[in-house]
């Protein structure tokens, strides 16, 4: 069992940024140790910033405590999510001082990559608020050019201009 070795020499460290493994059935196992200076947070969470992985698997491991295990991933209803976002997010309660180790264990019918980030809530808050503000204006232009060439094919009925209506329609 992956989670009762403590032999650190069967891990490979990742010499990237965001380790990606291209198309593969496999599961990949992934191991990170956190330690918290932050003296005022204790609340954490850590996000998958690629929402196409289809099963994601966490143990924490705390220092003489139980494991705690969650699961993740696009295959998992978004009713039973731990933490319910469009990114695969899980909480990890980590006090001032405190460490874990976080086991993931990763497997996809998609490309597998793994970019992580840990976030305090309020940092997420944020991250969030900019990204919606940028998605209301990416989708807000797309229903602008939607109406426009709806308007344009009444005008003159050229179909042309139906069609994308209907391509614009497939983007939203």
């Amino acid at each position: 069992d992956i989670l009762a070795s403590k032999d650190s020499a069967a891990w490979v460290r990742s010499e990237k940024a965001v380790p990606s493994f291209g198309f593969t059935a496999s599961t990949y196992w992934f191991a990170l140790d956190i330690h918290n200076q932050n003296a005022t947070n204790s609340e954490w969470l850590l996000e998958s910033l690629y929402p196409p992985l289809d099963h994601i698997t966490v143990h924490l491991v705390y220092p003489n405590q139980p494991t705690e295990s969650y699961q993740g991933g696009d295959a998992v209803a978004f009713s039973q999510r731990v933490v319910k976002h469009r990114n695969t997010m899980f909480n990890v309660p980590l006090a001032a001082g405190q460490s874990v180790r976080i086991y993931l264990a990763v497997k996809t019918e998609s490309s597998l990559q793994l970019p992580l980030v840990l976030l305090s809530p309020k940092a997420l808050m944020v991250k969030d608020h900019e990204e919606q503000y940028a998605l209301g204006l990416f989708y807000g232009s797309l229903i602008t050019l939607l109406i426009f060439n709806l308007l344009v094919f009444a005008s003159i009925r050229d179909m042309s201009y139906l069609y994308s209506v209907w391509y614009l329609l497939a983007w939203i």
